[in-house]
């Protein structure tokens, strides 16, 4: 093989060496979901699950965090308890409330929706 054969298959060897070094670096990001990130910065950097209400008008977040102080006070007395019948009847009135709460957000949720288009 000549000189110039051997430049030519360098060149050559070098070029896929060089193309399949680059095809095996490239990788592949997914966009990310931005709605959590949205919902987060909404609500002043809280998620609902932290019982941050202030996409909500006031009577909204003062009745939802008066029943979430409520479900906080039976939950510390039923923790102090040993009798399993008043466990269960606290259990019930934090089922109540929890549902109550769900009603009232759903509630809210709605005229928030509604403000939206008027």
């Amino acid at each position: 093989m000549n000189l110039r054969g051997m430049n030519k298959l360098l060149v050559i060897s070098f070029g896929l060496f060089l193309s399949g070094y680059q095809l095996t670096a490239q990788e592949i990001i997914p966009f990310p979901d931005l709605s959590e990130q949205y919902e987060h910065t909404k609500n002043g950097g809280k998620s609902l699950d932290e019982r941050n209400y202030a996409m909500f008008s006031n009577d909204y977040q003062e009745s939802l965090r008066a029943i979430d102080k409520k479900i906080d006070e039976i939950t510390s007395q039923r923790s102090a308890e040993t009798e399993q019948v008043k466990i269960d009847g606290f259990n019930r009135e934090i089922d109540a409330l929890q549902n109550k709460r769900d009603i009232l957000l759903e509630e809210a949720e709605l005229v928030e929706d509604l403000h939206k288009f008027y």
